[in-house]
């Protein structure tokens, strides 16, 4: 199989291509992925760390408010629309899937004119601009929320829920913890409650904040709570320094870090989880099935953290705090969990389970195969 893939701008929209090229890989290993996507995005990076060839194209996101730029975005995205013609033509793919993004508007539009089947991603529960824009060019459109559908009414082509591609470890749901990071009183046989919490590889300030008011407040306190909080890069150091004045850097029970590298096993070890409401992060929830606190970025385009939280909400399924509010709240909610009603945490366990597809990569390879089987 001839693969082309595009989406960028943000992480959220390159790993989801990224792991739609590997289950393609996966699964035909005979096959030709490569990438189209700007030099300057995050996909200049990732893409080539990854070993794949990058096809650049000149291409930027329209401004949200009216402005005189707008019109010069819209010309680049045109001429960026005749140069991914050229780069089709050249590499001749049997299908073309894009993941969202602007990078996705002259890529799917240009496969889309010259009768090359299409597929997009949609990982929010609403769709952003670039799929919304292009859900009448595309094939079809595989999404990683229920819900998404809703906003997809009018598409003529078929939308499919397949979930949203995650690494195969998080669906371990064993509770053996790694020898390293048993207690003492773990050992002795008594019961521990872990806390993982995080913000992201750069990190959030709230998060932080509030990691760290739950150590002084709570968690310093009553060994028979853990907690690992990774601070994310931005501000490593400046929570480190707040951490050791605290002394909190003496207790066995706290653990702080930049970044979490084994996501999965620390994810299984945990009773209660606390951090953004990305799609990615999200997915991996659901598939490690965890209880979780969720405090949405305010900053993100579309306010899209704070929309696919709510979906989650509605559903009993995540605990969710305003980005205002979680540092005030966050001492009183995870000692209710915890301590006071874990019945509530169970549910949430079992609740957050119904948002994710364990079998994702199977779904998106058969589906993608299904339509080619059409053409």
């Amino acid at each position: 199989m001839r693969v082309l893939v595009c989406g960028g701008g943000t992480a959220g929209h390159v790993n989801p291509a990224l792991a739609i090229a590997d289950i393609v890989l996966q699964n035909e290993p005979d096959s030709v992925v490569e990438y189209v996507g700007t030099e300057k995005g995050i996909e200049g990076t990732l893409v080539r760390k990854k070993g794949m060839i990058l096809h650049p194209i000149r291409v930027q996101g329209l401004r949200r408010s009216l402005s005189p730029a707008n019109i010069r975005v819209l010309m680049m995205a045109y001429s960026a629309r005749r140069e991914c013609k050229r780069i089709i033509r050249d590499f001749a793919p049997d299908v073309v899937i894009g993941t969202g993004g602007y990078v996705c508007w002259p890529v799917i539009s240009a496969a889309s004119s010259l009768s090359i089947p299409t597929v997009l991603h949609e990982s929010n529960a609403e769709p952003g601009f670039a799929v919304k824009t292009l859900r009448n060019r595309a094939d079809l459109i595989l999404v990683n929320f229920e819900a998404t559908k809703k906003h997809l009414k009018g598409a003529n082509v078929c939308v499919k829920r397949v979930g949203m591609p995650v690494n195969p470890a998080f669906a371990d749901h064993s509770k053996t913890r790694q020898i390293g990071h048993i207690s003492g009183l773990e050992s002795q046989g008594q019961q521990v409650k872990k806390i993982l919490s995080f913000g992201g590889s750069l990190g959030a300030t709230t998060i932080n904040q509030a990691a760290l008011k739950l150590m002084k407040d709570y968690v310093k306190g009553n060994p028979k709570i853990r907690i690992e909080h990774a601070t994310g890069a931005r501000e490593y150091e400046s929570v480190k320094k707040l951490f050791a004045e605290a002394g909190l850097d003496q207790l066995d029970n706290i653990t702080l870090n930049e970044y979490i590298y084994d996501m999965p096993q620390k994810m299984k070890e945990a009773d209660l989880v606390i951090c953004r409401s990305g799609a990615s992060t999200l997915a991996e929830l659901g598939v490690a099935k965890k209880a979780a606190i969720l405090i949405p970025s305010p900053h993100v385009t579309g306010d899209q953290q704070n929309k696919n939280a709510a979906e989650l909400l509605s559903k009993n399924a995540a605990i969710v705090l305003k980005d205002a509010d979680a540092v005030e709240s966050i001492v009183d909610v995870v000692k209710q969990l915890l301590e006071e009603d874990e019945t509530k945490l169970k549910e949430l366990s079992n609740n957050i389970g119904q948002f994710a597809f364990a079998d994702c990569d199977k779904r998106i390879y058969s589906e993608i195969k299904s339509l080619l089987e059409k053409q």
